[in-house]
């Protein structure tokens, strides 16, 4: 299982920050590159299930960062943006 506190291992190996390992491994599994079940936290994945949908009703542009903020001022919880991608994808919804 890939976790968010692996993110920072994957940085260091690869010589860069955590957002952009998270950015390069979220374009990697939503174009389909690497399996996205060691990528899964079904805890996050259940909350976006239930709420995603409602969130994206009221979104003009599919944008991760406004995603991630209106599910945390609607459940008060966060999601990790690779979460939110894979949920988007399971939706067939691309982001802009």
């Amino acid at each position: 299982l890939v976790r968010p506190v692996h993110l920072q291992e994957i940085a260091t190996a690869m010589n860069w920050n955590e957002t952009k390992t998270s950015i390069e491994i979220g374009t990697l599994l939503t174009q389909g590159k690497i399996n996205a079940k060691p990528f899964v936290i079904p805890e996050q994945q259940a909350l976006l299930e239930l709420h995603l949908p409602h969130v994206l009703k009221g979104m003009k542009e599919v944008k991760l960062k406004p995603i991630r903020e209106a599910i945390q001022q609607n459940t008060g919880h966060d999601v990790e943006f690779i979460q939110i991608r894979l949920a988007l994808k399971s939706l067939n919804v691309r982001l802009e």
